[in-house]
């Protein structure tokens, strides 16, 4: 089941770290996620369903600008960091994504690390990996980043 769940992330999901402004301290904090969108909501239902019973996560269904419904499942924090460990393996497409949102999840988001303040150079290292993500995923190309 966690092949058929990476080949359906590979074709029609984002795995990303996802960066989002506090209102009120103006800092940003970055959260791993990983989701995927269908445009045919029953076949599109089923697999998200099927996404939702093996790793939890939220589900919710929108309009596209053609008014066809687009059933979409997403996964933050620990729920992604489930999904990333069953499925990193089977990863073709976007290995590269999983391994970096694994490796970051291994260090800011894992037991270990509790609540604290995040210092600037932690901060930094935090938007280093969300800009390593970026990178990963502009279009056009496969590529790579160097350390």
């Amino acid at each position: 089941m966690y092949a058929w769940a990476a080949g359906i992330l590979d074709a029609d999901g984002t795995i990303t770290i996802k960066r989002c402004k506090r209102n009120k301290s103006g800092r940003f904090s970055f959260i791993p996620l990983i989701q995927f969108s269908q445009a045919n909501a029953t076949k599109g239902n089923n697999n998200v369903e099927r996404f939702k019973e093996m790793f939890g996560g939220n589900s919710h269904i929108s309009k596209n600008g053609k008014n066809i419904d687009i059933i979409s499942w997403q996964a933050t924090s620990k729920t992604a960091a489930k999904v990333a460990n069953h499925v990193g393996k089977y990863m073709c497409g976007k290995k590269r994504q999983i391994d970096l949102l694994q490796e970051y999840i291994e260090k800011f988001h894992n037991e270990q690390v509790k609540f604290h303040h995040i210092s600037n150079e932690e901060m930094k290292e935090r938007e280093n990996y969300f800009n390593k993500m970026r990178f990963l995923q502009e279009k056009g190309a496969l590529r790579t980043y160097n350390d």
